[in-house]
């Protein structure tokens, strides 16, 4: 009996010295996105019950019977993730955010991405997956009807128009653009449209006057903050994107034919009792030869316009080290011969991880557009006067006889204006290429 009891207590012992040498294991989970710590992650050793969760501060440390098991990660809206422990006793992981739920995050200018419950302030936000298959030339163009809050307003359909935009109401007599910041850099809205949909990650819009606190007078009109693509730890991966577009005018207000001209002067000198005889009147066969004859400056003239748009991008990482770079290239053309919109950019950036808690940024980009159009009045590139000339020619003159132009009863002829155009390169009166240069940025929050 003795010699049972102590085989019972021996075996008992073996179990407590087995159990407290269960292997441990401990890391912290992180947002891919924006790289803070997740709270609430569900780590459980696939294939059993076991599990715990991480605390505030993203940590966690689970008891594992073997390490050869899998640990399984899993929170509301990220992608969950099987790693193996593969003999390690510290796994740091990051969960990937569902697309779906990428809209619930936005872009403040005193800390990274946050969820839009946790924002008190007046924030609107669009991400860059809403807008990437809108064909427009400009930035500006593909943000309408997509802010609360925020007015978009195009007021031409000229090649490369941008947008202006106004967040809530005008508030002064004086430049009332919101601010712009890319990637915590200060920028101006041609840096802004410059930007491809594909570069695009976040687009938040601060409303309220809070935002003074941070940027002081310059933000009074709001902020637009954007957020690019930046690298990620994955393979190397290449994509491009070609998107075809094409214009076309809801509607032309419709003129008066020649016949219906000629009818309408003669009514006139009628009503204001002109003598019949008078050299203005259009006699009967002159009525007759309108009635087959009326020529449509703006059909005679109008090209069907065409935008074509090319990019390719190159994004990857490994542990350490993260890169990105993008480029792409516009090719526009107007509703008339000679009017077209080009333009070429570039964009990059390198992160490295200096540190567990120090990362360094470099980031790069330039752009550089060309504008084709008539030679006057370049500068707005609204070219309201050469519409208006062609809707507003008589269509009792052609526009052109053996292919030269008339400028009988017309004072001048827009199609003659139309072939004399000339090229302005760059923007924003600036230089001929726009570039935001490299910045350096040291950041001690953890990588």
């Amino acid at each position: 009996m003795r010699t049972w009891c102590a085989l019972v207590a021996l075996f008992a012992l073996l179990s407590e010295v087995g159990h407290a040498q269960a292997d441990s294991v401990s890391g912290v989970v992180t947002s891919m996105v924006s790289g803070l710590p997740l709270a609430g992650v569900s780590v459980r050793i696939k294939g059993t019950s076991q599990r715990t969760t991480s605390n505030a501060a993203g940590r966690y440390t689970v008891q594992v019977p073997s390490l050869s098991d899998t640990l399984h990660f899993s929170l509301i809206g990220y992608h969950p993730q099987d790693v193996p422990i593969a003999g390690r006793s510290e796994i740091d992981v990051q969960l990937a955010a569902l697309p779906a739920q990428l809209e619930a995050q936005v872009v403040t200018a005193y800390r990274p991405a946050q969820d839009r419950g946790t924002v008190t302030g007046a924030v609107s936000s669009v991400t860059g997956a809403d807008v990437t298959d809108v064909p427009v030339d400009n930035l500006s163009n593909a943000l309408q009807g997509r802010l609360s809050g925020v007015t978009v307003t195009q007021n031409a359909g000229t090649p490369g128009r941008e947008s202006s935009i106004r967040v809530r109401a005008v508030g002064t007599f004086n430049n009332a653009d919101p601010l712009y910041v890319i990637d915590g850099v200060v920028s101006d809205k041609f840096a802004f449209d410059a930007l491809g949909s594909e570069d695009l990650e976040n687009i938040s819009v601060l409303k309220d006057g809070a935002t003074a606190a941070l940027y002081g007078s310059r933000a009074a009109n709001g902020v637009i903050l954007v957020t690019t693509r930046r690298g990620a730890l994955k393979p190397t991966e290449f994509a491009y994107n070609v998107t075809v577009g094409a214009q076309d005018a809801p509607r032309i207000p419709p003129t008066l034919d020649a016949y219906q001209h000629a009818r309408t002067i003669n009514d006139f000198l009628s009503y204001n009792r002109i003598p019949t005889s008078d050299v203005r009147y259009y006699t009967d066969d002159e009525l007759q030869y309108f009635q087959t004859h009326s020529w449509n400056w703006v059909s005679a003239l109008w090209k069907q316009p065409l935008d074509v748009q090319h990019s390719l991008s190159i994004t990857g990482g490994s542990d350490g080290v993260r890169y990105f770079l993008g480029g792409s290239f516009l090719d526009e053309t107007g509703s008339f011969d000679n009017l077209s919109f080009g333009r070429t950019t570039a964009r990059g950036n390198l992160d490295v991880d200096l540190t567990s808690h120090l990362k360094a940024s470099v980031d790069f980009n330039g752009a550089r557009q060309n504008r084709h159009g008539p030679s006057w009045t370049v500068g707005d590139w609204a070219q309201e006067d050469l519409y208006k000339a062609l809707a507003l020619r008589t269509r009792m003159v052609p526009p052109y006889v053996d292919g030269l132009p008339v400028g009988n009863w017309v004072e001048w002829n827009p199609g003659v204006v139309i072939s004399t155009s000339r090229d302005t390169t760059g923007g924003n009166g600036r230089s001929s290429t726009s570039a935001a240069g490299s910045n350096t940025r040291r950041r001690g929050s953890p990588a």
